[in-house]
């Protein structure tokens, strides 16, 4: 008979840590042979084959990044949690309406929804605690900052908000080629044959890797902010 989905998930292999507190001890068991990479990045056969960023922090750490850090409120038309660099003043989302919204559709941060899921169009994952909306430096051209900063690169991101950046690593990746950065990362991971097994025997802990880091962007010239 079909498993539950329950026992389904944990017959799947892991991926990666997803709580990443010091000192949390997962229940999962991932035996003596699928040990992780321990070895910095650049002394492996791995190169970065991708650079992406998530809505918030998709890794748990206590304290830091969490289901209690804070951010922005805004949307974008009516619903949304995230929305676009050019927005004006009528796309911020007040505390109060967006304690209304929480109560009628649930916290848009509680879990990642997958698209617009339960109204909100996005996926919010967690938050650092450092946003301050009454400093600065957190501040953008809808809730009247003094400099608000001009996004030129960038789509859809906003000073005060919190972003996970990855960089996957493949050892089947073009290293040191013109097509070594590839999206989806998927097609830089795998790229070429014969070097990842995603079956018997199993590789993927060894030629598959992802580097991470959680920032809460400001607008700053402070040089501890550089």
């Amino acid at each position: 008979p079909p498993l539950s989905p329950s026992i389904s998930l944990v017959q799947v292999l892991e991926q990666a840590g997803a709580n990443v507190t010091r000192g949390y001890v997962g229940g999962l068991d991932a035996g003596n042979w699928r040990t992780p990479i321990l070895d910095h990045y650049d002394d492996t056969d791995l190169c970065t084959v991708n650079v992406h960023w998530h809505l918030g922090a998709e890794h748990l750490s206590e304290g830091q990044y969490d289901y209690h850090g804070t951010g922005p409120a805004y949307k974008n038309g009516t619903n949304g949690v995230h929305g676009y660099h050019d927005r004006d003043a009528e796309d911020y989302t007040s505390y109060e309406e967006h304690k209304k919204m929480k109560e009628e559709k649930g916290d848009p941060y509680d879990r990642r929804r997958l698209g617009a899921a339960g109204g909100w169009e996005e996926r919010l994952g967690l938050r650092c605690h450092h946003y301050d909306d009454e400093h600065e430096m957190f501040k953008t051209a809808a809730t009247n900052a003094t400099d608000p900063y001009v996004w030129r690169h960038c789509v859809e991101m906003m000073v005060g908000e919190t972003y996970e950046v990855h960089w996957p690593h493949s050892a089947a990746g073009a290293c040191g080629t013109e097509w070594q950065y590839q999206t989806p990362f998927y097609d830089g991971v795998f790229c070429k044959e014969g070097i990842v097994n995603i079956l018997t025997p199993l590789n993927t802990y060894e030629k598959i890797g992802v580097q991470g880091q959680v920032f809460t962007i400001v607008n700053s010239d402070e040089e501890e902010y550089q």
